[in-house]
């Protein structure tokens, strides 16, 4: 073990003690049961010592007042918020409209892009993770519903700005647009990552982001879409 991982290492230790304790309480809990114990008593008992390894496990309190928060933030970061991210990437959105009541997407933020089937809530999650890619951010995208060839041909499409519904369709695309697409194809930013698994699950996509993130500043993770996501 490295010294620089000793913070880690002292909380696996810390969750186990806990898991190890609450083992012990639960059995002692059963044997007063198993001994003919009042009911209240045992109840009481259990309860008692469950909400002690509780605030062991979790110390700091959940709940926090309006002066903790300031105080927590500092007052300046608290009016001027992008001060808090200083020196990390945000993401830009591609739409000009959207960004006055959406500046940038901030690390550690879920955006959920919600609307009825068949409006453009994939394309425009494809359109976010082509532009930030774009911009420098590296990027990955999950889908649980096209394969990851199906996506790259919709981004392409868009930063080309060829209907891609035609091209599916078999329409012949104009000599303009087939150039277009060559130049969007070969302009497609390396750092933007598409998942070649369709059936993949909440674990799987954690290590692949894991594998990705050592190699890269992981900066915007797209997944198209939450509904279809197994544990």
């Amino acid at each position: 073990p490295h010294a620089a991982n000793v913070g880690s290492y002292a909380a696996i230790v810390h969750r186990k003690a806990i898991l190890r304790r609450t083992i012990l309480a639960c059995q002692a809990a059963i044997e007063r049961c198993m001994q003919g114990d009042d009911a209240p008593g045992v109840l009481d008992y259990a309860t008692k010592t469950l909400t002690q390894l509780q605030e062991q496990a979790s110390p700091v309190a959940d709940m926090e007042s309006p002066q903790q928060i300031i105080e927590r933030i500092g007052m300046e970061n608290f009016f001027v918020p992008a001060k808090q991210y200083a020196g990390v990437r945000s993401v830009m959105l591609p739409w000009g409209n959207v960004r006055d009541v959406i500046p940038a997407l901030r690390p550690g933020q879920l955006i959920i892009i919600a609307a009825r089937p068949g409006i453009g809530k994939s394309a425009a999650a494809g359109q976010i993770a082509y532009c930030s890619a774009m911009d420098g951010v590296t990027t990955a995208v999950f889908s649980l519903e096209m394969e990851s060839s199906q996506i790259l041909h919709r981004v392409v499409c868009s930063a080309a700005e060829v209907n891609g519904h035609r091209l599916s369709a078999g329409w012949e695309p104009t000599r303009e647009e087939r150039h277009r697409l060559m130049e969007a194809t070969e302009g497609m930013p390396p750092n933007l990552y598409f998942d070649q698994r369709m059936n993949t699950t909440i674990t799987g996509i954690a290590a692949a982001l894991r594998r990705l993130k050592a190699r890269s500043a992981l900066g915007l993770v797209v997944i198209d879409y939450l509904q279809l996501l197994e544990s």
